[in-house]
C-alpha cells in the first residue's frame, strides 16, 4: 500500500477479530492462559497457567470488550480459553481460543 503497510491476508483479518488489547502500564512481559465465563456478559475470569506476573490481568479481563455476543435474555453460558501475550513495550493481546467444556477448567461451576 502507499502508506508502507501491506494488505492483510484473510487469515490475519480473522485472527484480529478474535483479539482484544489490554493496557500494559506496568510493562508486563510473558504469556498466560485464562478461562473467561460469559453469561451473557463476562461473569468471571480465572488464571489457568503461564507467567505468574500476568495473573494480575484477571481484573482487567473482566472489563475488556470481547468480540462476541450472547443473547441477553438467554440462559447460555460460554467458557472460552483466552491466551494472553504481553511485551513490555506494547499492549497485551488477549486472543480468544475455541470454546472448551467447563470441566477442563478447575474451579468453574457448570
Amino acid at each position: 500500500m502507499s502508506n508502507g503497510e501491506w494488505t492483510k491476508t484473510p487469515a490475519e483479518q480473522l485472527r484480529q477479530t478474535r483479539e482484544v488489547k489490554l493496557s500494559n502500564e506496568t510493562k508486563l512481559s510473558g504469556s498466560a492462559e485464562f478461562a473467561v465465563v460469559f453469561k451473557p456478559e463476562v461473569e468471571s475470569t480465572e488464571y489457568l497457567s503461564g507467567s505468574d506476573d500476568l495473573e494480575k490481568l484477571s481484573e482487567r479481563m473482566m472489563t475488556a470488550h470481547y468480540p462476541l455476543e450472547l443473547p441477553p435474555d438467554g440462559a447460555a453460558i460460554l467458557v472460552v480459553r483466552v491466551n494472553v501475550k504481553c511485551q513490555a513495550s506494547s499492549a497485551c493481546i488477549a486472543s480468544l481460543v475455541n470454546p472448551a467444556p467447563a470441566p477442563q477448567f478447575p474451579g468453574i461451576a457448570n
